[in-house]
């Protein structure tokens, strides 16, 4: 697709929510940890944004993205405070810290499993994004436990990935 018609399509920059569910998520005040949405706008900081606990141990997050055309490609891309990763490589950081922890300061002790949870934004689709710029969002699930019993950190997506709702 020209790069120019995707443009007009998309416009300089458009918003898209996403909506990302973790199933049965490890409570994070059990071990001493802070569990959220990782902010790209300072490293340094870690700062994280906690999500919406449900009462059967899911854990949902929800942020807003923008999208606008790479400038390489013409295909569409998300940006925004809780994007990270290069132009092809986008995704969110699901993250836990340990609670004590603050910029600038000696870390605390922390357990082996403290963690980050990527999430592929890559598999969005410029349709899915059309869509859900049209009202709908963009949900994906992912799951709150490992293999050996910790928080998730290199799963894949589960169900159909990325979905417009």
């Amino acid at each position: 697709m020209p790069k120019r018609s995707v443009q007009r399509r998309l416009g300089r920059s458009a918003a898209v929510r996403l909506r990302l569910l973790c199933r049965k998520s490890l409570d994070p005040r059990e071990f001493g940890a802070v569990f959220g949405l990782q902010s790209n706008e300072t490293a340094k900081e870690w700062l994280l944004t906690e999500g919406k606990q449900r009462s059967n141990g899911d854990v949902l997050f929800e942020c807003t993205c923008q999208v606008r055309p790479n400038r390489r490609t013409g295909l569409p891309q998300l940006h925004g405070p809780f994007v990270h990763g290069y132009a092809d490589q986008r995704f969110l950081y699901l993250s836990w810290r340990p609670t004590g922890w603050r910029p600038g300061k000696p870390a605390p002790p922390a357990p082996g499993w403290v963690r980050r949870l990527k999430v592929d934004l890559t598999s969005i689709t410029p349709t899915q994004m059309r869509r859900a710029q049209k009202g709908g969002r963009l949900e994906a699930s992912v799951p709150g436990t490992a293999n050996d019993g910790g928080p998730s950190c290199a799963l894949p997506l589960l169900g159909e990935g990325w979905t417009v709702r």
